[in-house]
């Protein structure tokens, strides 16, 4: 279950002016960079697009289609041409296998991967400018993962974004992954995530992440985002 839309969004710039409006849709750039042992870092852009009942997030390779109305997560290769449909139920039937399987895996392989420790998340008291907004530090911790995140309180998730997240939850099975609950709890820190840092042991070796937002403004999706481009096929 790809992880989209689910820290990125404001509910209307205008708010940090004073100003009454309603939602605009927003426009948000990043940079993500990932590497293991701090050598063979890669990094690529993406942007998401929030509408009023929808999430787009584009980058070269990849772009997810999220439908509230529809209730569907759409996903585009772009390397394959080809593209899926997937609804919300089905994405609820695959997480229910996945908790099957974390409740299958024995005490000491979950001890080993980190998978049930506990994720302390503490508000540092440090602030620093990201693309232009102030934004205050976290620290999260657990046995296996430890990160740090920029968080812009004063901008709010536009209605899409916070609908998508709410959803969301209800499709992620449970964590097989070092480092994903620590995600998890990022992900319910109030504000806008200019940017994210995360650290994480998985057996000998350390995976860095790094999410940094470049550009955040008030701008409407280019109509070919919210399609599926002509000539893909159907997987």
């Amino acid at each position: 279950m790809p992880r989209i839309g689910l820290t990125l969004g404001v509910a209307a710039l205008a708010a940090l002016s004073g100003a009454t409006a309603p939602a605009a849709d927003l426009k948000v750039r990043l940079q993500m960079t990932t590497s293991k042992d701090d050598v063979r870092a890669t990094s690529k852009e993406r942007t998401q697009y929030f509408t009023d009942r929808m999430v787009i997030t584009e980058d070269d390779k990849v772009r997810a289609i999220v439908d509230l109305d529809a209730q569907t997560l759409t996903l585009v290769d772009k390397l394959h041409r080809t593209y899926s449909v997937a609804t919300f139920e089905t994405l609820r039937a695959r997480a229910g296998k996945a908790r099957e399987t974390a409740g299958e895996m024995s005490p000491g392989t979950r001890l080993r991967l980190g998978l049930d420790s506990p994720v302390t998340v503490k508000r540092t008291g440090r602030t620093r400018q990201v693309a232009g907004q102030a934004a205050a530090e976290y620290a999260l911790d657990s046995s296996h993962a430890r990160g740090r995140v920029w968080v812009a309180e004063a901008i709010e998730l536009p209605p899409a974004g916070r609908e998508w997240e709410k959803v969301s939850a209800s499709l992620q099975g449970d964590s097989l992954r070092p480092g994903q609950q620590l995600s998890m709890e990022a992900m319910k820190l109030e504000g806008l995530q200019m940017l994210t840092s995360l650290k994480v042991k998985v057996n000998k070796q350390v995976l860095h992440s790094r999410s940094e937002v470049l550009e955040v403004r008030e701008e409407s999706p280019p109509a070919e985002f919210l399609t599926v481009p002509q000539g893909y096929a159907k997987q």
